[in-house]
C-alpha cells in the first residue's frame, strides 16, 4: 500500500502572501491572487494566465479552498 504525502507549509502564515499570485489547478485559469482568509477558508480571485487565455471569461470570480491547503500552494515571486 502507498503511503500517504505529508503536505509541506511554502510560506510561514497566511498574512504574508495575501495579494500574492499563486499557481493552482483550482482556479480556471491556473492562476489566482489571495485576496483574504479567515479561520477556515482562503479566498482567491482568478486571475489572466500570461499565456493561456482560454478562460478569460473567469478572471475575477472568487473561489476558496481550506487554509491547510492555502499554506501548501506555489506561491510565484512576481506581484
Amino acid at each position: 500500500m502507498r503511503g500517504i504525502t505529508k503536505r509541506e507549509a511554502t510560506i510561514p502564515s497566511l498574512k504574508s502572501a495575501i495579494g500574492k499570485l499563486v499557481s493552482t489547478n483550482i482556479s480556471p485559469t491556473m492562476r489566482g491572487r489571495l485576496l483574504r482568509f479567515d479561520s477556515e477558508k482562503s479566498y482567491f480571485e482568478v486571475t489572466k494566465h500570461e499565456s493561456n487565455d482560454q478562460y478569460i471569461h473567469c478572471v475575477g470570480q472568487i473561489f476558496w479552498i481550506n487554509n491547510y491547503t492555502a499554506v501548501t500552494l506555489t506561491y510565484l515571486e512576481e506581484e
